[in-house]
């Protein structure tokens, strides 16, 4: 089954989340009244919402990225979820030059294949966005395994 995208608008993708989690239980984990979070999770109530510190601690209660992924959304952005680099060999960086170079191959195939017809469809749009998305997080991991490996 494919992930479907969160929601670009936040405060939604913040309502699905604690939903989906269930409000009573996250609410005794961040140690709020269930009404207080039920409040400030509803996208129609403009008087409560979720302060930046209680969007970081749904997201690492819940292990779920959503809400912050539909704010680097509505800011033309995205999100990248880095790997823990505890015990990884140096080594591990060939791989991900590896990785790099297959992350570009595929994003110029789905480029050239999407401007073949002189048309480009949904589809073929979304496919570029996945291959492009993926580049820049395969990027960003290597940039900061090389930034894990810096002696002061």
């Amino acid at each position: 089954m494919a992930k479907t995208a969160p929601p670009a608008d936040y405060a939604v993708a913040a309502q699905q989340l604690v939903q989906g989690f269930g409000t009573r239980p996250l609410a005794a984990l961040m140690q709020i009244g269930e009404s207080t979070l039920y409040n400030k999770a509803n996208p129609n109530d403009l008087g409560a919402q979720l302060t930046g510190p209680e969007i970081i601690q749904i997201t690492l209660l819940a292990r779920d990225t959503q809400v912050i992924e539909a704010m680097c959304r509505a800011v033309h952005g995205a999100f990248y979820t880095l790997p823990t680099f505890t015990g990884i060999a140096d080594e591990h960086l060939l791989e991900m030059f590896a990785r790099m170079s297959r992350g570009e191959s595929e994003l110029q195939t789905a480029i050239v294949e999407a401007f073949a017809d002189r048309k480009i469809t949904r589809a073929e749009f979304e496919r570029i966005e996945r291959f492009g998305t993926d580049l820049h997080g395969i990027v960003a991991e290597i940039v900061a395994r090389i930034g894990a490996m810096v002696s002061e």
